[in-house]
């Protein structure tokens, strides 16, 4: 399947995948001192999750939070193993809680 997005997009999906559901100014948090950060400023990564969002690779819930579509599995999956996704969502889930 040939998608036309850009290679940060895969990243920025897998961000979005691992803390979902979330609001765009928590995806922008969470990319600090990741490689998003390195590649994206505050409005370029917004403008990314408006154009993901637009393309169908991101859906908003009633709330106006965002999670991902089933039409980003194949970009994320090429980014971080199941196992290795569980592992890093897990981690994530646990710090959240217990601060």
């Amino acid at each position: 399947m040939q998608w036309d997005v850009a290679p940060i997009d895969s990243a920025i999906l897998g961000l979005v995948q691992l803390i979902q559901p979330v609001y765009h100014q928590r995806v922008f948090l969470e990319s600090r001192g990741t490689v998003i950060e390195q590649f994206l400023d505050k409005g370029q990564l917004l403008r990314s999750l408006r154009r993901l969002e637009k393309d169908g690779f991101l859906l908003r819930t009633a709330d106006g939070l965002l999670v991902v579509a089933p039409k980003s599995y194949g970009l994320i999956a090429g980014g971080l193993d199941a196992k290795e996704r569980d592992k890093t969502r897990l981690l994530f889930l646990n710090k959240d809680r217990y601060q």
